[in-house]
């Protein structure tokens, strides 16, 4: 799904708008590194969709409509990536063989991140993103299915390239989440929106 979302953000960024339809997205309802693209895709598209439709919300702004559909699935399997109860996340985290980070320090850190991320004052529409998600997995999705049981819970696992990609899944959807600007690393331009600046 990750892969997936990239390939979509990336499709959305290198598009040209001319003669493209464009989506009208609230970005506040995004972390900060996904505001940025969605900042840095509204300059180039601003001049060929100039005036919003009806339906568009309050601080909308017009992007490619594969750059939407990437951030939010980059979101959500973001989401679904953190360290935390029966989410995916801690299953990656699973194979981490350090019994304290897998724990206390990938779900602590991974609740910083998202507190402060739905706490930031340019994240305005995030924290009901958050709060719904959380609403799911933690009342509804338990419900739907059982937890499963492994066959040998005695092994200790201890497969190198599983923990290696535990370690960057991790790293990814905390990255992701991150509430801090991050567009001087990753070359986005000097001319985003002023809500980033």
């Amino acid at each position: 799904a990750l892969l997936a979302s990239l390939t979509l953000i990336l499709v959305g960024v290198l598009t040209p708008p001319e003669g493209r339809e464009c989506a009208w997205v609230n970005p506040g309802i995004f972390p900060n590194l996904l505001q940025q693209l969605v900042y840095s895709s509204a300059e180039s598209h601003g001049p060929f969709c100039p005036t919003p439709p009806d339906t568009a919300t309050r601080g909308a702004v017009p992007v490619d409509p594969a750059l939407v559909a990437g951030c939010f699935g980059a979101l959500a399997t973001a989401l679904n990536a953190l360290p935390l109860g029966r989410l995916d996340g801690a299953s990656i985290a699973a194979a981490i063989p350090w019994a304290s980070v897998r724990e206390n320090f990938l779900p602590g850190t991974a609740l910083v991140i998202l507190g402060s991320a739905t706490l930031s004052s340019d994240a305005d529409g995030f924290f009901p993103v958050v709060l719904v998600f959380a609403f799911v997995n933690l009342f509804i999705r338990p419900q739907l299915s059982p937890e499963l049981v492994l066959r040998d819970n005695v092994t200790k696992l201890e497969d190198v390239p599983r923990l290696l990609a535990s370690l960057v899944l991790t790293c990814v959807a905390l990255t992701l989440l991150l509430p801090i600007d991050l567009s001087g690393f990753l070359f986005l331009g000097s001319s985003l929106s002023p809500a980033l600046q």
